[in-house]
This record gives C-alpha cells, sequence and structure tokens, in this order.
C-alpha cells in the first residue's frame, strides 16, 4: 500500500508494467520494433530493472492482450443480445475531472464520458449524437467496493480510487445498451479517467456476478 503516495521496492522485487496502444501503425511498432529490442537493463523510475520477458497474448498475463477495434466493434455492438450489467475493475488509482475539480469516485458519467471521448478520437465507429446523456441517465451503480489510494505527481498528492463497481443499465435500449458494452470493454485499452499516460486509470470488465449467498443479484 504507497504511504503519502509511494511505495518502497527491495532489491530482487519482481514487477510488471504495461503499454498500451490506441493506433493500428503504433501497435505494430511497438510490437515489431520496440519489445523485441528491450535492453537487458533498463531504468525506470530511478531504480534499474532487469528485463526478463514481455508478452501481449492475454493467455500469459492477465493485462495482455490485443483487439482490432473494428472486430471489437462489429462483436459488441452487433451482438443479439447485450448485457444489461458491467462489473468493472480499477486495478490503478482511478480518478477524474469533475465539475467542482478532483473526483476520486467513478460515477457513471465521469467514467463513461472519459471512454467515450477517447473512442470519438481513436474508434473507427461514430457513436450517435447525444450518447453521453442517455448512458448517463440510463445507468446507474448496483454495487461497489472501492477505496481511495493516494498517488504522487511530482510534488503534489493525488487520490484514487481502486477496487471494483457494476453498473446496471435503466431502461436502455438494446443498441444502448451494446454502446455501452463497447465502451465498457474498450476501457481495456483505453483506461478510465486523467493520468491515464502515467499509469492511473487501468481498467477491465470483469465477468458480471450472477448472485451472491444471499440471492442478491448484482
Amino acid at each position: 500500500m504507497p504511504k503519502r503516495g509511494r511505495v518502497s521496492v527491495a532489491p530482487g522485487c519482481p514487477a510488471w508494467f504495461r503499454i498500451t496502444t490506441l493506433e493500428a501503425d503504433l501497435s505494430a511498432r511497438v510490437e515489431g520494433d520496440w519489445l523485441p529490442r528491450l535492453p537487458s537493463i533498463v531504468a525506470i523510475g530511478g531504480l534499474r530493472w532487469r528485463v526478463v520477458g514481455w508478452t501481449t497474448d492475454a493467455r500469459e498475463h492477465a493485462w495482455a492482450g490485443r483487439a482490432d477495434a473494428q472486430t471489437l466493434a462489429e462483436t459488441r455492438l452487433l451482438a443479439p443480445s447485450p448485457p444489461d450489467r458491467w462489473r468493472l475493475e480499477f486495478f490503478t488509482p482511478t480518478a477524474f475531472r469533475g465539475e467542482a475539480g478532483h473526483l476520486p469516485l467513478p460515477v457513471p458519467g465521469a467514467l463513461i464520458g472519459s471512454w467515450l471521448r477517447r473512442w470519438e478520437t481513436f474508434g473507427p465507429i461514430a457513436m450517435p449524437v447525444g450518447l453521453l446523456d442517455r448512458l448517463r441517465s440510463g445507468v446507474a451503480v448496483s454495487a461497489f467496493s472501492l477505496k481511495s489510494v493516494p498517488v504522487r505527481d511530482a510534488r503534489r498528492l493525488v487520490i484514487g480510487c481502486v477496487g471494483e463497481l457494476t453498473l446496471r443499465a435503466v431502461g436502455l435500449s438494446p443498441g444502448q445498451r451494446a454502446a455501452m458494452d463497447l465502451l465498457a470493454a474498450y476501457a481495456f485499452w483505453a483506461g478510465s479517467g486523467h493520468h491515464t499516460t502515467q499509469g492511473m486509470g487501468m481498467t477491465r470488465l470483469r465477468p458480471a456476478w450472477s448472485g451472491n449467498r444471499d440471492g442478491t443479484a448484482y
């Protein structure tokens, strides 16, 4: 657990870090040119690390994987029965720029808005006009398990949250649920909130809970 936004690393401690790209040409350059040429020793954050391997295969690491954006869109948007619940994991501290400033909670409007902005910039298929307003009013929080975590940003301490959040559709049409499903899946690469290029907001869509021991569904 970070203390005042810092984590101590002991010599010999294993670690991994993740790189994502949202453009096909850049992805090809990373996988074809950059990763195979990684040196045996790299310096990150003032520490020297020995490189022991890398992968883009989801079967080898839970946070690895690749997807063609066009195929992802077609698969999610053309699904015959789009889901009505989305269980999300925030693996690194996640925060947003809200109307009143810094927002350390993934409220639906801020969360979906961050995904949609990235999709509109990099995605191959345009989303309907007014989609954000419709999803903001048609998605509600049904369960969460979150905690705040500090992140040191130069001299500033930023508060984010990690954990899980489940969203459910409230009166959305099948097409709107499909669009929501695409954005939630896209978050695996795009991240959530701000400072994603600095490692914040790592997000993935998890299998939805079917229920718990007392029969309550999420």
